[in-house]
């Protein structure tokens, strides 16, 4: 992820914030605590370099959020020029503690892959390009291990161990479609000397998609050689420099993943913290119980896919999230229907866990199944986003114990709400962005108090999923004209201040 971007508070802990501050959670932060910033290459809503977008999909502005929950949430919408020259599709086939609380970590063994299939027996073409690649890819899909490995120069060892690991992460996270996307000089030509941009697009965590549509995509760097009248990958640059230039590289790419499944909650995390999966695993598992709650009505709740990071991970991981030091886990989605969550494990503490992972999920559920036509995010619904994840994270708590009514109450007893409404959420300081968080989690229960539950979700659909304005979801969602809607939240904030 690329662009200007700004660290955000935990609640307030009444402390100045210095403007170019590093923001820890700390001791006394709240769990469950979330901030957005939306943002282009900056505030001015410029377009952001560097992400990659499937060159088949419509060129333009892709939406894609990621929402960062325990500390600050990060969105980023993506305008991204891609490749000029055409591309080729591949065919792929069917298809002792740690002073925070927790557990010393121990290795755990990876959950079983999925069972494997007969590879096709159809001859493969490995003269060409596209024919190596698209084997290479079949291979995964139907289970054949050494098909898989083919691709891999036998001259390079340390190649063929990261095609190895690579294989066993990807059958244990799932794989349900994979395919490569290669410039259509080097499908029908010759690849040159240096390396050459591939596009690989996927389905992880069981779910069903194919090339048309709710597939994600990620690039990678691969070099080719010839020899004995047939291509080989002879290195992936990409690993090579420690991902440093790679563009957005999802955890499987870039790390061995330790994979365990209950139910619809996938946790991956590399050997150095397999230890935590079961108690992230069981967390997860328990938020279920309240977040699949908010699935749209008649649709199925999503599979939750957890990766589990420590601060190396957190520097490489979606083109390094180190930058942001007070996150304790983001949620981004790479389509509609495969949204993942990163937690920071060696900034969450054991008791921050349950509602951070709420939060996330929250986020989850509420974009699931988003239309895949590349669309704006509308900043103006970024009330709506934050203040559903909390709704959600809170679920059975009374209102009056929300930990952002002091500096909410603060907020509006000094003025400095306008009045106007939708909420603008503000990050220009610790206490602002704490205020006008909670401020978005209180008019979505104002929302759910007065125009019911289901009402109030029909509101939030409209809004983060069709980027409908506020005026057009009231009247649909609501029955009532948006100025109607606003002067009774604005009389329910001031009384909420006094």
């Amino acid at each position: 992820m690329t662009g200007q971007t700004f660290n955000d508070p935990p609640p307030s802990r009444d402390l100045p914030l210095p403007p170019t501050a590093t923001m820890d959670p700390g001791p006394d932060a709240r769990p469950g605590a979330c901030f957005r910033v939306c943002s282009g290459a900056g505030p001015d809503n410029s377009a952001a370099a560097g992400v990659t977008v499937d060159p088949d999909r419509d060129v333009g502005t892709r939406r894609m959020q990621a929402w960062i929950g325990g500390c600050v949430l990060v969105c980023i919408a993506v305008l991204v020029t891609i490749l000029t020259a055409a591309i080729a599709s591949v065919p792929t086939g069917t298809g002792g503690g740690d002073g925070r609380g927790w557990p010393a970590s121990s290795s755990a063994a990876p959950s079983s892959a999925p069972s494997s299939a007969s590879s096709s027996a159809a001859p493969v073409d490995r003269t060409r390009v596209d024919g190596l690649l698209g084997a290479h890819a079949a291979a995964l899909l139907s289970g054949d291990e050494a098909g898989w490995l083919d691709v891999a120069d036998p001259t390079r060892p340390d190649v063929v161990a990261w095609y190895r690991q690579l294989y066993s992460t990807l059958r244990a996270l799932q794989v349900t479609w994979f395919e490569y996307r290669v410039p259509r000089e080097i499908a029908d030509g010759r690849p040159g000397p240096r390396p050459e941009q591939v596009f690989l697009r996927y389905c992880l965590g069981g779910v069903a998609c194919d090339w048309r549509s709710h597939h994600a995509v990620t690039g990678l760097r691969l070099q080719f050689i010839e020899r004995d009248g047939r291509w080989f990958v002879t290195d992936v640059p990409d690993r090579a420099d420690g991902w440093n230039t790679a563009v957005d590289p999802p955890p499987w790419l870039v790390d061995p993943l330790q994979v365990h499944r209950q139910g619809s909650v996938i946790v991956a995390a590399p050997a150095a913290l397999a230890g935590r999966s079961s108690a992230v695993l069981a967390a997860a598992v328990r938020a279920t119980a309240v977040v699949d709650r908010y699935t749209r009505p008649a649709a199925t709740p999503p599979t939750y896919l957890i990766y589990l990071a420590g601060a190396a991970q957190w520097s490489t991981w979606h083109d390094g999230l180190g930058r942001y030091d007070a996150i304790l886990g983001v949620a981004v989605p790479m389509s509609s229907i495969q949204i993942a969550v990163v937690l920071r494990m060696d900034r969450i503490d054991p008791d921050e866990l349950d509602a951070t992972l709420r939060h996330e999920m929250g986020h989850v559920v509420t974009l699931f199944g988003e239309p895949d036509s590349p669309t704006s995010p509308n900043p103006a619904n970024d009330w709506a986003g934050e203040g559903i994840a909390e709704y959600i994270s809170r679920t059975g708590l009374p209102r009056a114990t929300y930990p952002r009514l002091r500096s909410v109450r603060a907020y509006l007893r000094a003025g400095r709400w306008d009045g106007a409404l939708p909420i603008h959420i503000n990050t220009t300081d610790r206490q602002t962005a704490d205020a006008t968080y909670g401020l978005g989690y209180l008019v979505i229960g104002y929302l759910a108090d007065t125009y019911g539950e289901p009402a109030m979700l029909r509101l939030v659909d409209d809004l983060l999923r069709n980027g409908a304005s506020v005026t057009d979801a009231a009247r649909t969602a609501l029955g009532h004209d948006w100025p109607i809607v606003a002067a009774g939240i604005a009389a329910y904030l001031r009384q909420v201040a006094r």
